[in-house]
């Protein structure tokens, strides 16, 4: 019995792993390899709002909507730093993954958000958009990478 439960709390939660990822890579327009490697590190570095030197750049409105925003960095593509940003809503659902990580299978080594239980490998951000643009009826789930 407890193997039946341990297995529907990890699928449960590998399901809204790919939901929240898929989200994630939507709201922020990224490249997908970007949002599958989110390390716990990173995310756990989140600050609301933008950072003095950005806030002076911006415009009334601009800081108005950052300020509704939680934001955090991570390593793109050449080691450039790329921002991702999260409605608290998505923050909520992030940090509800992170903790029940462990009860998921999740491996104590395993560095990323989006992990795959029992491996140190992430989840394939572009395998989970693939999926849910042929799920929600899309005339053409192709065109949604």
């Amino acid at each position: 019995m407890q193997e039946v439960k341990a297995n529907a709390s990890e699928n449960a939660w590998y399901i809204l792993a790919k939901i929240i990822i898929t989200e994630v890579i939507l709201f922020n327009r990224k490249r997908s390899g970007e949002a599958s490697r989110i390390k716990v590190d990173d995310y756990q570095k989140m600050k609301s709002g933008a950072d003095v030197e950005m806030n002076k750049q911006l415009s009334k409105l601009e800081q108005k909507l950052c300020s509704s925003l939680h934001r955090f960095e991570v390593k793109g593509k050449r080691g450039n730093k790329v921002p991702i940003l999260l409605i608290d809503e998505m923050k909520k659902r992030v940090d509800i993954l992170m903790e029940y990580r462990n009860t998921a299978g999740v491996l104590p080594t395993n560095p990323y958000v989006f992990a795959i239980p029992q491996s140190d490998n992430c989840l394939r951000g572009s395998d989970c958009l693939r999926k849910f643009a042929m799920k929600c009826g899309a005339k053409h789930p192709e065109n949604i990478t």
